[in-house]
Parts: C-alpha cells; structure tokens; sequence
C-alpha cells in the first residue's frame, strides 16, 4: 500500500483556497471538501500540464528519511580579546526512501527500418521507489574586530520587598499573600558587535536511483485518470493492474469468457487471471486485441513471478552536484538582557546585521537519465512475430543552473522576548540599496532515443556483459533548452519590425541573438518562432497563470542513427541499457530543427525538513556540535507548452497533434 497523504494534504490545501477580490490572492477557506472533491482535486493538481501529446508528463514525490551532521569552529583571535577569525567547518549525510510518481504520455505509433510500429497503450503511470542520499560539506570563515561589553546589578543593591494587603484588610486571592517576598531580583545586560571580512563554501553530491517493474498502460486519459485517482487515494498499485486485466477480460468475453469483482475487490488471483488471457489469446483474431492481451499478461507475470521482471525496467537516475559560495564585509550588533525573580522570568534579545559589498552564487549541475518502456508485443519486426517486445524511450539529460548575485547594502533586524508563559519574535529586512542580480540561468541538453528491445532476442553474455547496435526510432534527436525572463521575451514585438525586418535599438538585436545561440538555432530560426503564435494569446496565458520565467526549446531529428546497446548479466538476470557513450555519439550526427517550444513550469512543493536533534558546546573560541536531519518533503510538478512551432515545413503542414508522433518530444525535466 502506497502512501501519498502528503500529497493529498496539498491538494486540499489548494482546493480549499478562495479568491479574495479585494486583496487580489488566493486565502484559504474553511470550507472542507467532499470525499468525491477530494479525489478530483488530487487528480487534477497532478494533472496540471495534460496528457494531450507525446512528450507530455508530470510527476510527484514523497521524501521521508534523516542523517547526522557534524561541525566544528575554532576561534584564534579570541586569545587576543578583540582581533577575531572565526573558522567553522560542517559536513552531513543524509539516507531518505524517496517514491516518484510518474504519469506520461507515449507515442501511438512509431517508425523504424522495418515499417510501423503500433503502440496501444501510449499513457503510462510509473511509480518509483528508491533511494536517495545526500552528502555535503561547507566551511565558512570570519575576519574582523569584536568588541563586548556587559552590567550586571550589585549584590549588595539587592532589596526585599513584599506585598501589602489593601486597608479594607482582606488578604483573599484577589489581595494577594501578605508574606509574598520579590527578594533576589538581579537584571543583566551584554552587548556585543563584530564587523569584518566573511566568506563561506558549500558543496553537494545528491543521487537518487529508482526502479518500477510494472508501470501502469492505459489506451485513453480517462483510464489513466480514473486509475490515478485509485492510486493516488488508495495507492494499491497492484489493484490498478488485477482491475484493468479484468475490465479487458469482460469487455472481449467472447474471447475470454468473464471474471465477476465488485470495485477493486475480487476472488481471482493474477495467476487465475492470466490463465484467462492465455487460454483464449489463441482465438483472438484481432492483432490489436492480441497485442492488449500479451502486455496485460506481461505486466501480471511480474506480480507472479519476480524473475519474470522486464530485462529493460522504467527507471530513474539523478545526480547531482552542488557548489556555492559568498564573500563580502558584514557587521553585527546585539544586545540581551535577562530579569529573575520569585515569580517571573524574562529574557529579551535584539540583533542588527548589515551585509555590503557581498557577492554570492551557486553552481549546480544534474545529470538524469529517465527511461520509460511502452508495451509492444506481437509485431513484426526483422520479418519476426515478437511476443514479448517493448519501445523504450531513454533521455539523457544535463541541467545546469547559475546564479550570481550583488548585495551593496542590506540590513536585518531580530527581536525577541521571552517569559515564562510566552515568547515574542519580530523580524525585518530592508535592502537600502536594491540588490543586483548579475546571472540567474538555467540550461539544459537532451538526448532522447527511442529503442525497440524483445525479451526474445539472444541472451548470450560474454563474462556478463555484451554489446550490439540496433537502429533508433523515429522521434530521436537532441533538444536544447534554457529560462528566460518572460517579460524580456515579450519585448520581441515592440522592438522587430516584421515588415521592415529592423530591430528598434540595437540593443535588443544583440539580446535576441545571444537567445537563439543559446538554443543552438539561428536569428531567423527564433523570429520564425515568434512570429509563428498569437502574441496576445501568449501574454493572456502568463498573465493568467502569474508565470514570469518560461522555457525555449529547440528540438532537432537525427535521422536513425545505430545506437549501441549493452547487455549485462545472464538469463533472467539480464538487463539492456544505452552505451554510456551514446550522448556523445549522437552529438556529432547530423541533425534537423524541428520545432521551437515556449513552456512553463507548474510547481507545488512543501519542504518541512529540520533538525530532530541537536546538541554542541563552544569553549573559548573553539566548538563542537551533532544535529540529527530529519528529511519531510513532498511535491508535484509539470511542465505546459505555451506554444509550439514546427520549423520544418514537412511537420508544419501536420493538422492537429500528429506531429508530434513523429517528431523528437518536449523533455521531461524530473524533480528540477
């Protein structure tokens, strides 16, 4: 059984939003939803981006785990009294069981050599578990003067005092205890102030692997959805599959005969269910109904028999590398005082940080290799009937985010007081002098291949690893891609004159071509692009969805290249993967621009990570301290096309949805 409360939790929380006219946003209501509301609110916030054509996808994901973090500080200039370098050093790990849902839609039908290749169930769900770790380091240095100071109250000040009844000499509760002492009263103040020179590093090394042995097929969105729900809401994957088997069972009872079940519950098992599809799969006359048959029996087999698992799984694999760093001048300033008595106890505190001059970034760079598997059975290929067969669809992908930014003059202030019944915090931020960002980028490069495997084709390993080639399928090729500020973007149509084919300043021309470097196309190439959609209809759709950073994405054919496929281990322990060089390989084929896509990005994220524990002591400058990490996170994202425009004339005069089957689709941009 599958848990996503997280995610229903989200789902509510945004479903129960109303807007607010006057204040213009969304503010919760205290409104509670249906059972039925709350399936379909859970539904259609995962479903936020469509399964409208091939390419398109959305996930979700559950992280839950923990890990140990070690620091350590050491202080030299402490000996000294004023003179500080403060040095302090950390590094953690984390181990956390990470589950990824996957709901993307495939292609109905694919080209090879060979002729075409029909695909009847071009949606599916995958939902993968695994395992995700995390480890980083990060030193953070400090240079500069301290200077501290503290008053404390004189022992011999201290006074006795008592309460006095009032004169009507009633000493009750209201009045008050006539023997009630506030002796021992101390009050103490310290203050202290540094400025100087800080700078801080940071590194980490994410990785994340998962697997699903049986994704989900579906032949239409409505399956796909109904199923959705019954996963996301009871999360019994298995059900899914037993259910749809039995559905396809009684709706082709000519061929099958019938299995009674009420919902999701019933007597058969997947065996008996499978002996139903096996014992009529020969009276079937229907190639199509044929190929339905084999893939359910298929996914069955794999709840039957764990060896009978696909050579060539559905998986995920994320790496990921981190670096960041900052360095610039910063003061501080802080005072606290604390008051006792026989009855109250209080502390206040208040602190003033100023940053100038700071200059920080961040590099990160993720490495995903996303492959999803289509069931094909009883086709011909190489002048073969397969029975056993899968298109696979593997995409390579390196994301790469850069961020600097300028920091000339920012102050914070803390505050709070804390009693023994209550404690008070305020907090403030004012940038005096706007801050400025001098690189804020992401960029990405895809090789997405489309392969056709056959549990039928040899076996044979030499010392548990062999290699060979095989033609790819149409839809391969390379797709470059990068954000841009969409207010920026829009500044096409004020500046290009379409008539004259001038640009308003120079300026503009300069930033336009650098955009279509980026994406590894032509001037032209990007004002056909912008020239080939409503720009009305783009400025709706952003302002309606509050979006201010898009995508570009230019996507190029390779025309069937051979790709090299490597097999590893023996009998059912074999598995079929692309060659790791693959992405190389396909870099320097010839290729065709085939589209350019304008898309956005739909997150909902919750991030409750913290410390469960911790514990340290700091002794004359030098310091020792052990957290225990607890990781809680959870969220679902998509990515929705805005626009598409296809280059190449012979896609360009496609009607409707068509093109898209044949051409290389949009990139699946997993847990960026």
């Amino acid at each position: 059984m599958t848990n996503f409360t997280k995610l229903k939790e989200n789902a509510v929380a945004r479903q129960q939003q109303k807007f607010n006219s006057d204040t213009g946003k969304f503010e919760a209501s205290n409104r509670k939803l249906t059972k039925a509301e709350l399936g379909v609110s859970t539904v259609d916030s995962f479903l936020c981006a469509g399964l409208d054509f091939k390419g398109q996808s959305q996930c979700a994901y559950q992280d839950h785990g923990g890990g140990l973090e070690l620091s350590a500080s050491f202080d030299p200039g402490r000996i000294f009294g004023i003179f500080s370098s403060e040095l302090e050093v950390s590094a953690g790990a984390t181990r956390s069981n990470k589950l990824l849902i996957i709901a993307q839609r495939g292609p109905n039908q694919i080209d090879s050599v060979n002729g075409t290749l029909e695909l009847d169930y071009p949606i599916t769900i995958n939902c993968l578990n695994g395992a995700r770790w995390e480890g980083k380091v990060a030193a953070e240095l400090f240079v500069g003067v301290k200077v501290g100071f503290s008053v404390g109250t004189d022992e011999a000040a201290k006074t006795e005092k008592s309460w006095e009844a009032d004169d009507s000499g009633d000493d009750s509760e209201e009045g008050g205890d006539e023997g009630l002492k506030l002796e021992s009263l101390s009050l103490g103040f310290e203050a202290e102030a540094k400025a100087g020179f800080a700078a801080e590093a940071g590194y980490s090394y994410d990785n994340f692997y998962a697997e699903d042995l049986c994704p989900l097929p579906f032949d239409s969105y409505g399956e796909s959805r109904e199923a959705l729900g019954a996963i996301l809401n009871e999360g019994d994957v298995k059900a899914i599959v037993c259910k749809t088997a039995c559905d396809f069972i009684n709706n082709h009872s000519v061929y099958f005969g019938n299995i009674d079940y009420h919902g999701y519950l019933w007597n058969a098992t997947p065996s008996e269910i499978t002996n139903k599809l096996n014992a009529g799969y020969n009276a079937v006359t229907s190639n199509k109904i044929k190929r339905q048959a084999k893939a359910l029996i298929s996914f069955l087999n794999v709840w039957i028999d764990p060896k009978k698992k696909p050579h060539v799984p559905t998986s995920i694999l994320i790496s990921t590398h981190t670096g960041t760093g900052s360095a610039g001048l910063k003061a501080s300033a802080g005072v606290s005082a604390k008051a006792s008595a026989v009855v109250v106890s209080s502390e206040a505190s208040a602190e003033v940080s100023a940053e100038a001059l700071k200059i920080e970034g961040s590099y990160k760079s993720s490495n995903v290799r996303y492959q999803a598997t289509y069931p094909a059975p009883h086709v011909k290929f190489d002048g073969t009937i397969l029975e056993n067969s899968l298109v696979i669809m593997t995409q390579d992908t390196k994301i790469t985010y850069k961020q600097i930014e300028f920091t000339p003059l920012t102050v914070k202030a803390e505050a709070s007081v804390k009693t023994s019944f209550s404690e008070h915090g305020l907090e403030a931020e004012k940038e005096l002098i706007e801050g400025i960002t001098l690189l804020n980028r992401m960029t990405y490069t895809s090789f997405t291949v489309f392969w056709h495997s056959s549990n039928n084709a040899s076996k044979t390993a030499v010392k548990g690893k062999s290699t060979f080639d095989v033609n790819a399928l149409s839809g391969t090729g390379i797709s470059f891609g990068g954000s841009f500020e969409a207010e920026n973007l829009t500044k096409f149509y004020e500046s290009y004159n379409i008539h004259t084919k001038t640009w308003k300043s120079s300026a503009d021309a300069i930033y336009f071509n650098s955009v279509a470097k980026s994406i590894n196309v032509t001037l032209d190439n990007l004002i056909t692009f912008f020239n080939g959609f409503d720009n009305e209809y783009i400025n709706d759709l952003i302002g309606a969805n509050n979006v201010e950073t898009v995508l570009l994405e230019a996507s190029f054919a390779i025309n069937s290249p051979a790709i090299n496929l490597v097999r590893t281990g023996e009998g059912d322990k074999s598995s079929v993967g692309l060659s790791t060089d693959t992405a190389e390989k396909l870099s320097k084929s010839a290729r065709t621009l085939q589209a350019i896509r304008m898309r956005y990005r739909i997150q909902d994220t919750t991030n409750d990570d913290s410390d469960a524990f911790r514990l340290g002591f700091k002794f004359f400058g030098t310091g020792m301290g052990i957290a225990l990490k607890k990781v809680d996170q959870a969220g679902s994202e998509g990515i929705a096309d805005l626009a598409t425009v296809w280059i190449d004339q012979s896609l360009a005069a496609i009607v409707g949805n068509s093109a898209y089957e044949i051409g290389v689709p949009p990139v699946a941009l997993i847990c960026q």
